[in-house]
């Protein structure tokens, strides 16, 4: 929600973005923390930065995560932060001040700063990715239900989460039919994709199901038609996915079209009652049964 706001994505492209488990710029337990005493980056995350950033927005409670939003200058000096946990407006409002503490600065210092440079988002790591196999966005999303808000005040529909899964040239070609009719799809395919990415992810994240937690797994294939060197290709399946604490039971439906050596449409949906929680995806107070559609779709660049 809060990198899809426009405002937010122009505001950042002030900035040159970019990630890191937190574990590593933060480290928590004695094994990393030694490990890791000496590495720049860490050093400049906990030892320079890290103490102009208000308390409020650094969590000091403890030994907890210091995951957040954090705007730095290249020598570590602070702009902006907000710890994990923020919204759209809180992350808004930071990087208009951290926007502003910058041109103070550079006035201040006398710097003569270069532009940042403007590619297209992922471009190249897509394209690479995507180049050798089926590369494939997921998307996550609650569906419809009888009440418009959870027991938490969210917003039934509003909030929803993305993945990325890759088959390899070779295994994508399992998903391709010999003839009309039904056939099922080679079984390790489809038991690596839903236990990998057939998760309850909506809100925040969660682990990869264990093979116990498979009670079902269907997924047929066939050709619907083929013209042209194109063919188009039907799906059709049913999991059951099921830990003891949480479950997902989605019906797959889907379409393809393959050219003869790549898919050039892919589209696929998973809908169905998810219930339970796990640790990290902060289901707490909505563990009821409820429908939450994944859709699969071919990554921009294929």
């Amino acid at each position: 929600m809060v990198w899809s706001d426009p405002r937010i994505q122009k505001l950042a492209s002030e900035f040159v973005p970019c990630t890191e488990e937190v574990d590593i710029l933060f480290p928590r337990n004695d094994y990393l923390i030694n490990k890791l005493k000496d590495d720049p980056g860490k050093v400049l995350f906990t030892d320079v930065y890290g103490p102009q950033v208000p308390r409020q927005h650094w969590n000091e409670r403890g030994t907890f995560t210091k995951q957040g939003v954090y705007c730095m200058m290249p020598d570590g000096t602070y702009l902006g932060a907000r710890f994990a946990g923020t919204r759209v407006e809180d992350i808004h409002t930071m990087l208009v001040e951290a926007v502003a503490r910058w041109k103070t600065l550079v006035s201040e210092r006398g710097l003569k700063p270069k532009p940042v440079p403007k590619t297209v988002a992922f471009s190249e790591w897509e394209q690479k990715e995507s180049s050798d196999g089926l590369f494939l966005e997921l998307h996550y999303r609650d569906l419809p239900r009888a009440e418009t808000k959870d027991s938490r005040g969210r917003k039934i529909g509003e909030s929803w989460n993305r993945s990325a899964f890759k088959f390899s040239k070779e295994q994508m070609k399992h998903l391709v039919p010999a003839g009309n009719d039904w056939q099922e799809i080679d079984q390790s395919l489809i038991d690596r994709l839903i236990r990998e990415e057939f998760k309850d992810i909506v809100y925040g994240q969660s682990p990869r199901w264990n093979e116990d937690s498979v009670k079902s797994a269907s997924l047929k294939m066939r050709r619907l038609s083929s013209e042209g060197g194109r063919t188009i290709i039907g799906y059709s399946g049913k999991v059951i996915l099921d830990s003891g604490s949480h479950r997902f039971s989605p019906e797959i439906l889907g379409k393809a079209v393959w050219n003869g050596e790549r898919f050039t449409a892919f589209e696929w949906v998973a809908i169905g009652p998810r219930s339970g929680g796990t640790k990290y995806n902060f289901r707490e107070g909505d563990m009821d049964e409820a429908p939450m559609g994944i859709s699969l779709v071919l990554a921009d660049g294929e």
